[in-house]
């Protein structure tokens, strides 16, 4: 669990209009205040996958 907790870089691979698309959540979320926000991978074919991967993102004014 230390080891999960100390983790500070996700590296996202995907097409330029996904990236596109997290880049507009990502801004649009800053905009929002203080807080968390949490993202997990997801297909449009399946859905989410309860395997999937889950980050929580916090947000603090700087």
């Amino acid at each position: 669990m230390n080891d999960w907790d100390n983790r500070d870089t996700l590296r996202i691979f995907g097409s330029e209009k996904l990236l596109s698309q997290l880049q507009i959540f990502l801004s649009d979320l800053a905009g929002r205040g203080e807080g968390y926000s949490y993202i997990s991978e997801y297909s449009e074919k399946f859905g989410y996958s309860c395997h999937s991967p889950e980050w929580r993102l916090h947000v603090e004014s700087t």
